[in-house]
This record gives structure tokens, C-alpha cells and sequence, in this order.
């Protein structure tokens, strides 16, 4: 195999300098070849198109067209092509001008043999780190076009459930795309009865040849959810998605919901994609045929805007967090005058948006509690108190709360349940608890509630009543305290 021949141009508009150069040097002794001269920058252009050359040596200061221009021009057209810049002395200006340009190599005129090859060397040995990169870059990408699509679905359920992906196929993605700048959407296509094999088939193919291969970086078939990771710069989506739908419903006219998500970097993958869980739940809760997007989500949030805070809801690990945040919730239904079954219709609601479930509320237990009341209170009290419950009992069903992995956890968690139930009711205590609400012996329950919280039962409602008025006051400043003292279980009075 011949050995490579690094090619060489000198440009130089005084004759001796430029001659005397290119008989100077035994090129091809030191691997080059002196592929030709030009005596100013505008054959130098010229000769650079037709030539090829790997390195330009060019005087800086010439007429016509200088070294700088030569420079600038070159690297619009081809950007590869490295420069070794002449200078004579008093030149400073151009040379800074050079250095603008990124120029990192010069000779200073007039300059010998040794001179010349030893800038020259350090120059190819850029050339060939250059090009060992790019060689590298180029291995990557056409190791990512031949990764499985099994592998790229993986790394794709990786970044959704945020696992642990293989790092092999995350620096083959990378290579292929610009992962720390690149903006991405998810947008999923969601059927109760799922998606045959065909039916990806067929939504991966037409996807790629409506919105551009190069617009859609991964897929993947998660829970019935045919899914798509898209450059955020895709268009034509939402006509896409369309054509889609009205294609596969000739196959099976059971709906489908779509959503896109926002905008987000590579590492947002699993916020983005409980974004898209959360368009679909309301896409199936309002029976939505069209592509919901994060404005349709905001939109949703502003129906409850003032009354339920969904990420609170979520977000809550413990019984006392979901009890509480729900218990705003009544309180706030109730300041605004909301109607039984208007609550009871936002407690549905809410089971849909966030976990897709439909809360089957007994109406005949809320009619009977509201006959069944304790002193003083009226049956509407009653009523909201159980739908409150059959509320709280479902939401820790869907969360995986409200199991207790022994007995004394499940009889303390059936204490903080009622409490919160019954939290409003000033003459609520543990005799109360334990004799009207739960039927169990107070000092059982006294020992058993000590024993699991390490504190009084009698020390912890107080807290939770306190805790309970600073964040009513944190959202209604202006509240009155007896009405508050009355929101929490305290006598308007004090």
C-alpha cells in the first residue's frame, strides 16, 4: 500500500520567496507533495478548488486578495483545509487577524529548511488527529445505524422508567445526535386494547416518512402506548397524528388518544413521560379525541384551579400527606359552595386525571350517614364527611397507601384515616375515636398509637390542627379566625 502523500500549496506573491520554497524542500523524502504555487490570493483560491491541497502555506500580506481573505474564503468552502501563515516583520496587524481566524501555525520570512519541516510536521500531526477523530465519529454513527431496534426501543423504556441504561447504547445515540443540546417532545399514541405488531408497523413507518428520520430519534411500545421521542423542531405532528388515527381506525374503531408533551433536554425523559400519562388520563376521563398537548394539561389544572393541586396528590408518600392535602381540598369546595355532587364529581375527576380510575362513590352510604349524624351537625356535614372518606379510602387504594405491614400499623393508619374524617368535629378525641368512630378499646388504641407514631394521640391531633390553620392562612390570609378555629375543630369563640 503506497504511502499517503500529504499535498502542499504555496502562495506567495514575491517570486524568490515562493520559488525558493518550492525547490527547498525534497517534499516527498518528508511524506508531501508540492501539488502547486499561486502568486496571490485569488489564484491561490483558484488552485485550492482544483488542487485539493491539505496545507496552504500563504504570505499574509499580498495584493489582490491578502492571506486573511484567502483564509476567510477557504474556510466557507472547505473548512479541512489547514494554513501555515508567512509573515514578515511589522506585520502584527495581519497576524492578529490570523489569529482571529484560528490560525495557530507561522513561519517568519525569510525562514530555512528546518523551519518550514518542523511546522509542517506539527501541522499533519493535527491533520491525522483530526481525521482519527472523525474516523471514530463516523464508526459510531454506522454502529448506530446497525444497533438493533430492540436495543434502541430498551434504551428508550430505560429513559422512561429512569433506570439504569447500558452505557454502550447511550454513547451510540450520543454519537448520532447532539444529546446535550438537543430539545426534545414525546408524543404517544395510546389504545385500551393496545397495538398489533402491524399497527407499530405502521405508525413507526409513517411517522419517519411524515415528520423525517432525522426527526425522529427513538420509539418504543410501553403499556398499550405506542411512543415517540421527536426533535422538538418536527413538524407537521399534529397533521400526522390525524392521518393516523383516521388509517388505523378503519382497522379497529376503538378510540385512541394522542399526546405530546413540552419541550425538555434527554434527561427530562421520565418528567416528560408522567406529563404524557397525565394527558392521556384526561384524554380518557373527558373522552378527548384530539392531540392533547401541555397547554390542554394546563388548561385542565385551571378547572381546578384553586382547589386541587395535582402534584401535591401525587407527590404524597405517607397516609397523613394524602389526608391532608385532600382535607384542603373538601375545605376548599366547601368555601366556595360547591354542591355534594359537584365534590363528588371533582373527586371522580381527580382519580381519572391521575391514575385513570373511576371511583365508584356509594350514594346510598353518603344518604345514610347524612341521617346518621353526630350532635349539632346538620346532614350535609355527614354527607361530605363520607364522601370524604370513600374519597380518601380510593385514592390510597390507587397510591398503594393505607396497608400497614402489621397489625399495629394497620390499626394506627385506620386512626389517622378518621381523624382526618372527622377533624372539623370539636369533640373529637381519642374516647371519641375509639368509642364512636372505630369501636375499639381506648387504652388499646392509646398504647397502640404511642407505640407506633412515639407520641400522644392527644399531642398529634393538635399538631395536625396547627399545621392544618397555618396553611389555610397561608392561602386565605384574610380568613377570620373563628372561621378558621371552626375549619380545623375549635370553637368559633376560642
Amino acid at each position: 500500500m503506497d504511502k499517503q502523500l500529504y499535498k502542499i500549496l504555496i502562495v506567495d506573491d514575491e517570486e524568490i520567496e515562493r520559488e525558493g520554497m518550492a525547490g527547498l524542500i525534497e517534499w516527498e523524502q518528508y511524506g508531501m507533495i508540492l501539488v502547486g504555487t499561486a502568486w496571490n490570493g485569488i489564484e491561490g483560491l483558484e488552485k485550492i478548488r482544483t488542487l485539493s491541497p491539505d496545507i496552504v502555506l500563504t504570505d499574509i500580506k499580498m495584493p489582490g486578495m491578502d492571506g486573511i481573505e484567502l483564509i476567510q474564503n477557504t474556510r466557507e468552502q472547505m473548512p479541512w483545509v489547514e494554513f501555515v501563515v508567512l509573515s514578515g516583520y511589522g506585520e502584527y496587524e495581519y497576524t492578529s487577524k490570523a489569529m482571529e481566524q484560528g490560525i495557530r501555525y507561522y513561519l517568519m520570512k525569510p525562514c530555512d529548511e528546518r523551519q518550514i519541516l518542523e511546522v509542517l510536521d506539527k501541522v499533519i500531526a493535527q491533520i491525522i488527529q483530526k481525521r482519527s477523530r472523525k474516523e471514530q465519529e463516523e464508526s459510531y454513527r454506522s454502529t448506530v445505524a446497525r444497533l438493533l431496534p430492540k436495543a434502541r426501543e430498551q434504551l428508550f423504556r430505560d429513559m422512561i422508567y429512569g433506570e439504569t441504561f447500558k452505557e454502550q447504547d447511550f454513547r451510540l445515540f450520543a454519537a448520532e445526535h447532539d444529546v446535550k443540546n438537543i430539545s426534545v417532545q414525546l408524543l404517544a399514541f395510546f389504545r385500551e386494547t393496545g397495538f398489533d405488531y402491524l399497527e407499530q408497523f405502521i405508525l413507526q413507518n409513517i411517522i419517519n416518512e411524515q415528520i423525517g428520520n432525522t426527526c425522529v430519534l427513538l420509539y418504543a411500545y410501553v403499556q398499550n402506548q405506542m411512543l415517540f421521542m421527536l426533535d422538538e423542531r418536527a413538524a407537521q405532528v399534529e397533521e400526522s397524528v390525524q392521518m393516523l388515527k383516521r388509517e388505523l381506525g378503519k382497522r379497529n374503531p376503538v378510540p385512541i388518544f394522542t399526546a405530546i408533551s413540552k419541550a425538555g433536554r434527554i434527561g427530562d425523559i421520565r418528567p416528560l413521560y408522567e406529563q404524557i400519562e397525565e394527558l392521556l388520563r384526561i384524554g380518557q376521563a373527558e373522552g378527548r379525541s384530539g392531540l392533547l398537548s401541555y397547554q390542554t394539561f394546563v388548561r385542565a389544572e385551571s378547572i381546578a384551579k384553586g382547589v386541587v393541586d395535582f402534584r401535591r396528590i401525587r407527590d404524597a408518600q405517607e397516609d397523613t400527606e394524602l389526608l391532608r392535602e385532600l382535607y384542603f381540598i373538601f375545605v376548599r369546595m366547601r368555601r366556595r359552595n360547591f354542591s355534594l355532587e359537584q365534590q363528588a364529581e371533582m373527586a371522580v375527576w381527580v382519580g381519572k386525571v391521575l391514575y385513570g380510575k373511576t371511583m365508584d362513590i356509594s350514594w346510598e352510604d353518603i344518604r345514610k350517614t347524612g341521617e346518621n349524624i353526630k350532635d349539632g351537625e346538620s346532614g350535609r356535614i355527614g354527607q361530605e364527611r363520607e364522601l370524604y372518606r370513600q374519597t380518601a379510602f380510593f385514592l390510597a387504594e390507587c397510591k398503594g397507601l393505607g396497608h400497614g405491614e402489621g397489625k399495629e400499623q394497620q390499626r394506627v393508619q385506620e386512626m389517622v384515616f378518621a381523624t382526618f374524617q372527622y377533624l372539623a368535629y370539636q369533640p373529637l378525641n381519642l374516647r371519641f375515636l375509639a368509642g364512636q368512630v372505630l369501636y375499639r378499646n381506648e387504652e388499646h388504641l392509646s398504647r397502640t398509637f404511642h407505640k407506633v407514631m412515639q407520641c400522644k394521640y392527644s399531642t398529634w391531633l393538635i399538631d395536625e390542627r396547627v399545621e392544618m390553620a397555618k396553611r389555610l392562612l397561608q392561602e386565605e390570609p384574610d380568613l377570620k379566625i373563628s372561621v378558621l378555629a371552626e375549619l380545623v375543630g375549635y370553637a368559633p369563640d376560642g
